[in-house]
């Protein structure tokens, strides 16, 4: 028995990505970008592979951005030693 979905035309019109285009997604999740860009996250990573973007960078930017932050008790989110040998 047939599929329904055989011999169907889909009209959906290729998406191109750039590394441009991929930029401004970088500061939002995968999922997230993958829907805004219209396309499958298997297809936005093999794109990243492509364009020699070895891991999706939102962690990393996230991270970096708080970084310089206090947090809430005032404390610098980076750690400094304290203690000096005299």
């Amino acid at each position: 028995k047939a599929s329904q979905n055989e011999g169907e035309q889909h009209d959906h019109q290729p998406v191109v990505v750039t590394l441009q285009v991929l930029q401004t997604c970088f500061d939002m999740p995968l999922h997230a970008a993958a829907a805004k860009l219209g396309i499958c996250i298997t297809a936005i990573k093999k794109v990243c592979r492509k364009l020699g973007v070895r891991k999706w960078p939102f962690r990393e930017m996230r991270g970096a951005i708080g970084a310089d932050d206090d947090d809430a008790n005032g404390h610098s989110s980076c750690k400094e030693d304290d203690h000096h040998d005299d």
